[in-house]
């Protein structure tokens, strides 16, 4: 055989290893492809907005891998996603503003089955930027609150989970002190843990409207006391339930603080019992809380700051629901719009609006924080976890 044979010989051999070599990591790839399974649903802006420069395509499930796939596109800021209680569907707050073609914002129902979302209907958010949305455990009537707009709206659920009109709007007026406050700015709908009231912190009225919900009629009726006041220039903005104690904790956007409630479960009304700061007493650069969760146990409550880019850490008491500092984490990004815990408590999940990432740690016995890693994700605004 001639010196050129063998050459083509010795390549070809070469050639056939490797390819044999690599027929194992591409086979072992495919199969972790599609063993990672769905744990949850992640928000996002899709275009450029005043205060955000939107990437996102849609909506985005989070796998058991810790990766991201887009599961729901054609959707204009999908900024707030729920899940409900049964599993079966997922509901987007699509966050559109005045100053644009379109003349309200929208909530989209879906179904999710297997790692799907399958588009069912969409119904007028009665105002602008929407920016939350619940449904009760028993999949009877979704919430919703318009930012910008005012107003909160309450829709009645077909059987598949599809949306009926709004069955009532409630539009608030009023100022505050801050120059952020020139008008009503509800910024969640929280259902209290017996799904009758309905708890709306408005941002721009320092106020926790409280609402009776009359689900047969599909109405939203104020509460006796129909809300309760915060500090002047707080902005209360989200709201969690202690899971055993008659315990409620808001967090106020402008004054980074967060207030602990004593809960009547039966009236709905809120009196505060503590007020405390969610950033180092050193720290005096502008800052806007963001998010609140406690852990599946109460144990443990984190509040998140935009500014300060941190997540403050609480221990809660177990007999008096009061909250002890533990301390600051870098939420390894800026601005974190939303963080969630997963069901087990044991990892909490930052939603990085600026920096297009979300990072992930682990929860330890005392409450602290380890990151471990992120995932690079088009401007995340809200992640929700499947059971």
């Amino acid at each position: 055989m001639n010196l050129h044979r063998l050459n083509q010989l010795f390549y070809f051999l070469i050639g056939l290893s490797l390819f044999s070599a690599c027929q194992p990591t591409a086979k072992k790839t495919a199969d972790a492809a599609v063993s990672a399974t769905p744990i949850g649903v992640i928000g996002t802006y899709t275009r450029k907005e005043g205060h955000v420069d939107g990437k996102g395509e849609g909506v985005y499930l989070l796998l058991s891998d810790d990766s991201t796939r887009i599961a729901a596109k054609e959707l204009i800021n999908p900024s707030y996603v729920t899940i409900s209680n049964d599993q079966q569907n997922v509901y987007a707050a699509e966050e559109i503003g005045p100053g644009t073609a379109d003349t309200v914002g929208y909530i989209t129902a879906f179904t999710y089955n297997n790692g799907a979302l399958t588009k069912i209907n969409r119904q007028s958010s009665h105002g602008y930027a929407p920016c939350y949305v619940t449904t009760d455990a028993e999949k009877r009537c979704a919430f919703l609150s318009n930012y910008v707009s005012g107003t909160v709206a309450i829709y009645p659920l077909e059987k598949n989970g599809g949306l009926q009109p709004a069955s009532d709007v409630k539009k608030f007026t009023g100022k505050g002190a801050h120059p952020r406050q020139d008008g009503s700015h509800p910024h969640s709908t929280v259902l209290s843990k017996d799904q009758r009231f309905l708890y709306v912190p408005d941002l721009g009225l320092d106020r926790i409207h409280i609402f009776e919900i009359d689900y047969a009629k599909g109405k939203l009726n104020p509460a006796n006391p129909a809300f309760v006041s915060t500090a002047s220039a707080a902005g209360p903005r989200h709201f969690a339930f202690h899971p055993t104690l008659s315990r409620a904790y808001v967090i106020n956007e402008l004054n980074s603080t967060i207030v602990v409630y004593e809960v009547d479960e039966k009236s709905g009304k809120l009196t505060s019992i503590q007020t405390i700061s969610t950033l180092p007493a050193d720290f005096k650069e502008n800052n806007y809380t963001s998010d609140i969760h406690l852990t599946p146990n109460g144990a443990f409550l984190y509040g998140a700051n935009r500014g300060h880019d941190s997540l403050a850490g609480y221990a809660v008491d177990a007999k008096t629901g009061m909250l002890t500092l533990l301390g600051y984490t870098s939420t390894h990004g800026l601005f974190p719009r939303n963080f969630a815990l997963t069901p087990d408590g044991k990892k909490a999940y930052a939603a990085n609006q600026n920096s297009d990432n979300i990072a992930i740690y682990t929860i330890d016995g005392k409450g602290g924080l380890q990151f471990t890693k992120e995932i690079k994700t088009p401007t995340p605004v809200c992640i929700q976890f499947l059971r």
